[in-house]
């Protein structure tokens, strides 16, 4: 059930970037068996997929760990970003951590690091830890909602599940 998601899932984004230019996510032909990997079952892999896509999408879900990681860890910086929330109106929510235990919790830091992007930029701005923590390019912000849009089935169908809340 969860790999035929998938395949809608990717199917659903219909544009990411190779390159500079746009191509159809239809041009990723695969079947079930090509995506449970023999070597490592629980790895996936979409063969035909560009290395150019398989590398950007790893490279922003490492800089949304950073960002997530950083203010997990620094006090200072996390109540900036609460007060840069509110004066923006906007709603604070503490940027989640991925772990591998918690099935939604990559869909949800990345839905709260895109939420308040703005505010997370001029943080480390002001504090001068964007040498440390590199901030998301809009490229690199167009293909995170890519990568929400896909995740997003699979954190509604998590809750529903789930039974809890």
């Amino acid at each position: 059930m969860f790999i035929s998601m998938l395949f809608t899932c990717c199917n659903f984004v219909s544009l990411f970037k190779s390159n500079g230019t746009h191509k159809e996510m239809s041009e990723c032909r695969f079947t079930e068996d090509d995506v449970l990997s023999d070597d490592n079952p629980e790895e996936l892999s979409i063969p035909d997929a560009p290395s150019s896509l398989r590398s950007t999408a790893s490279v922003v879900v490492k800089k949304c760990k950073r960002i997530a990681g950083y203010f997990h860890r620094s006090t200072k910086a996390n109540e900036l970003l609460k007060r840069e929330c509110a004066a923006r109106n906007l709603t604070f929510y503490r940027l989640v951590q991925c772990v591998e235990t918690r099935w939604n919790s990559l869909y949800l830091m990345m839905m709260r690091i895109r939420n308040c992007v703005d505010c997370i930029e001029f943080v480390l701005i002001k504090l001068k830890a964007n040498s440390v923590v590199e901030p998301l390019t809009q490229d690199e912000l167009d293909i995170l909602s890519d990568i929400i849009l896909c995740l997003k089935p699979f954190a509604d169908s998590t809750e529903e599940l789930g039974g809890e809340k």
